[in-house]
């Protein structure tokens, strides 16, 4: 009880054998992971796969992992790392479920982007409190805040009632 269990990657013909610790393996021995990164700064490792007629296809890890011990992901599912550690594939560490299971997981875990961390964020942190304070100032409007910061006077206004950037600055 414990150990450490393998299963054979579907759609390889047996050529590939995962681990419970998150292992893959070919004939010629431990395969090594590629690290992508997606364009909102995830890292997933992926792995090339070769079939017996020489094609080959590229597959997340942690879905070779998972579909190697539970079989075919179901439809519209995703893979979750319940940790929040994208680069974790033990067998443990993974669990089919909903996008929206997928990012309630995220904001638990403090993975989701927000504020001047998101993507796509045209202000930073110190710049939403520099609108915030000069506006309760005084003296200022909107549309002015927004022409100086170089963004709408409808983001401006979402900032200084309190409607935008909720998080604690």
């Amino acid at each position: 009880m414990g150990g450490i269990s393998f299963a054979p990657v579907p759609g390889t013909g047996g050529k590939y054998i995962a681990n419970s610790e998150g292992s893959i393996f070919s004939p010629k021995g431990p395969r090594k992971p590629t690290v992508h990164t997606t364009n909102r700064g995830m890292q997933y490792q992926v792995l090339m796969l070769h079939r017996d007629d020489h094609s080959s296809w590229r597959i997340a890890w942690h879905r070779a992992v998972y579909s190697a011990f539970y079989g075919s992901i179901p439809a519209g599912a995703l893979i979750r790392h319940i940790d929040g550690d994208s680069l974790n594939n033990r067998l443990s560490n993974l669990a089919a479920g909903t996008q929206k299971e997928n990012m309630a997981d995220a904001i638990r875990h403090g993975t989701v982007p927000s504020g001047e961390s998101h993507y796509a964020s045209k202000l930073s942190d110190d710049q939403v409190r520099e609108i915030r304070d000069r506006y309760a100032a005084g003296g200022i409007f909107q549309r002015d805040l927004a022409a100086e910061y170089d963004v709408s006077q409808s983001l401006v206004s979402l900032l200084v009632t309190g409607k935008g950037r909720r998080e604690s600055l």
